[in-house]
């Protein structure tokens, strides 16, 4: 009887055995995500909340969110409805996230004219496996 462990499958020629792995933690400290947890609770969100860089770039003021929390603010309200079911949402289940899409009227920075965005919500397990709420463009992960 021979005890041989089964072969690794091929995993293709793009694939070299690497694979990046970087935390919530690092991505806060670089500035990809901006820690909004504080104007979240006036909201009445209890996860910890940030919102991404691109997203804040699109929309946002011109300072920094902590400096100018409107923006902020709104987009946490509008998040509260959403989950309390009062705005329109869709939402995609899975076992370990929950995204839901939820629109908000938004003054473009370039032109100055307000239209209708979709912004994406994701709450999932965060460095710590505590859950964790992040504000994002619909193409972003």
């Amino acid at each position: 009887m021979s005890n041989h462990l089964p072969q690794d499958p091929d995993r293709g020629p793009w694939f070299d055995g690497q694979v990046f792995r970087i935390t919530r933690q690092q991505l806060l400290a670089e500035g990809a995500l901006l820690d909004i947890s504080a104007i979240a609770r006036e909201a009445g969100l209890v996860f910890s909340t940030a919102i991404t860089a691109g997203l804040w770039a699109a929309y946002g003021d011109a300072r920094t969110a902590a400096e100018s929390p409107r923006f902020v603010l709104v987009l946490c309200w509008m998040l509260r409805f959403a989950i309390r079911d009062l705005i329109p949402a869709r939402r995609f289940k899975d076992p370990f996230s929950e995204t839901l899409f939820f629109g908000i009227f938004v003054q473009e920075r370039a032109t100055g004219q307000f239209r209708l965005a979709e912004v994406k919500a994701v709450c999932d397990p965060g460095d710590n496996l505590e859950p964790v709420i992040t504000l994002l463009l619909p193409e972003e992960d």
